[in-house]
C-alpha cells in the first residue's frame, strides 16, 4: 500500500534542552537522535523548528509495514522518559495512531 499521505507521529514537547530519540520497536531500530536520522528510508523525517520545543516523527507515503509501535525516548542528565506511539495502518488509506503509555525512569 503506497499512499500519498503522511503520518505525523504526534510531536513531543520538551521544556529544556533534552536529547530526544525515536525508535521503531519492531526491530529496535534507532530512527533518529536529535535532528540526526539513522535510517536510509527517506520516508522518515524529523520535523523540528530550531528554537522550538516540539519534535515530530513524520512518515511519508505510509505502508502496511509501518504498522506498529514507535518509541520516543527523552534523555536528561538524571532520567529517561519513554513515550510509546502505536501506528495503525488500515487496508485503505486509513492511518491512525494513539499514545500507548509513558514511563519515567529516574537514575540514581
Amino acid at each position: 500500500m503506497n499512499t500519498s499521505n503522511y503520518s505525523p507521529i504526534n510531536g513531543v514537547v520538551l521544556r529544556n534542552q533534552n536529547q530526544i530519540s525515536w525508535i521503531r520497536r519492531r526491530d529496535w531500530h534507532i530512527l533518529s537522535s536529535g535532528a540526526q536520522m539513522y535510517t536510509n528510508d527517506e520516508r522518515f523525517a524529523i520535523l523540528h523548528t530550531p528554537g522550538s520545543n516540539t519534535w515530530t516523527l513524520q512518515i511519508k507515503f505510509v505502508q502496511r509495514r509501518d504498522h506498529g509501535t514507535y518509541e520516543c525516548q527523552v534523555s536528561t542528565a538524571f532520567s529517561l522518559f519513554c513515550l510509546k506511539w502505536c501506528l495503525f495502518v488500515g487496508y485503505e488509506t486509513n492511518v491512525t495512531g494513539v499514545w500507548l503509555s509513558n514511563k519515567y525512569i529516574q537514575s540514581r
